[in-house]
């Protein structure tokens, strides 16, 4: 961490006091990078409905709340708790500052799982496991040839409902997906 040691701030105190916690964000760093690379070629993957986009954005929300539980954790430990006991030795404004930057920080780790969350949730939902298999079937359509075409067409264009009875899919989807496969076979 680059500001100096002598800074008022307590919790850049608390980072250059505890080798630990200063590790801790150099790694929660790294590997935040090396996610948000994998979250944009997901996004990239997932306009074009390709299945292992699907999977890395499953497999993002995956590690994304792992480390949100882990990060919670940790800066409990080295961080919200010494916060509490300096807001307990001061009074005044130092006081409320430390609390309500403990507080700040539980309610800020609750809200980075939302995305998470609701990340793996749309992803497993049936009818957009739908659309990746459709885009996996027209692949393969092109790749077996016209014989086996009208019955790969048929499972194509078969609607995926969900719970309520509804696709889930653009009302001209089957139009256009039946126009393609009619080019292809």
């Amino acid at each position: 961490m680059s500001a100096p040691a002598g800074v008022n701030n307590p919790v850049i105190k608390l980072i250059h006091d505890n080798e630990n916690y200063a590790m801790w964000m150099k790694i929660s760093v790294g590997l935040g990078a090396v996610a948000c690379v994998a979250l944009l070629a997901s996004g990239i993957g997932l306009l074009a409905l390709q299945p292992w986009a699907r999977a890395l954005s499953i497999g993002y929300g995956i590690f994304a709340l792992v480390q949100c539980l882990v990060g919670t954790v940790i800066n409990y430990i080295y961080l919200f708790q010494p916060l509490m006991e300096q807001a307990q030795q001061k009074q005044g404004p130092e006081s409320a500052a430390a609390l309500g930057g403990a507080i700040g920080g539980m309610i800020g780790g609750c809200i980075g799982a939302v995305y998470p969350i609701l990340l793996i949730i749309f992803m497993l939902r049936r009818n957009v496991i739908e659309a990746f298999r459709r885009q996996q079937t027209l692949i393969s359509v092109k790749s077996q040839g016209r014989k086996s075409c009208k019955t790969l067409v048929f499972r194509a264009l078969a609607p995926a409902k969900d719970g309520f009875g509804r696709s889930g899919l653009p009302p001209n989807f089957h139009k256009t997906m039946s126009d393609n496969l009619k080019d292809q076979c």
